[in-house]
């Protein structure tokens, strides 16, 4: 009797667990970068172009995410925060279009590149030095703007500006996305317990 109750309610898990399935979709799979300090200095910053006394500002930044919200900075992103020159007025977003700074979630296609944008620069930008963090590996860096890129991988990415402000992509990034496991089919799922 205790066998039989045991096994109907294994039956009712197993039955939840397609229903709860079949709402729901397939799990999902996120993966992201974010910018960091870089390895070779420790720095997240950008010099500003203020020829008598130029100054380092934290950069405020919006990062990747292929699922849920992208990572920001601890400011709240650099959006939020490009009407505010001090301290965190120099900003950067990763996203995933040549024509838009804000693209900074959605899917990736296999071997599609990320770019990394000036976001901000209200006094100008004549230098930043980053580095990359996240589950996406950043393995080439190639300025789309003229400036002047120094990557030094894994994780340091200097660049040498002239003193621009606005909004425009500065590089783009080649990246690896670690990849996804098929999720097991239902089918799948219960022929394992036939066996």
């Amino acid at each position: 009797m205790f066998e039989r109750w045991i096994a109907r309610k294994g039956l009712m898990c197993l039955l939840i667990a397609s229903l709860l399935m079949s709402f729901s979709g397939t799990a999902s799979f996120g993966a992201d970068l974010c910018l960091a300090p870089s390895d070779q200095n420790g720095l997240n910053g950008t010099a500003d172009c203020d020829v008598q006394a130029p100054l380092l500002h934290d950069n405020s930044w919006t990062g990747f995410s292929t699922s849920g919200g992208p990572c920001t900075s601890a400011d709240g992103g650099a959006i939020a925060r490009c009407n505010d020159p001090t301290p965190f007025g120099y900003g950067y977003t990763i996203s995933s279009s040549t024509t838009d700074p804000d693209a900074t979630s959605g899917p990736l296609a296999a071997g599609q590149p990320l770019y990394l944008w000036l976001r901000c620069a209200p006094d100008g930008a004549s230098a930043a030095e980053m580095g990359f963090a996240g589950s996406i590996t950043v393995t080439d860096v190639t300025p789309i703007a003229p400036l002047l890129v120094i990557w030094i991988p894994p994780n340091t990415l200097l660049m040498a500006y002239d003193c621009w402000t606005g909004s425009f992509p500065l590089a783009r990034l080649s990246i690896d996305t670690p990849t996804a496991v098929e999720p097991e089919t239902w089918g799948q799922t219960k022929a394992r317990f036939r066996q």
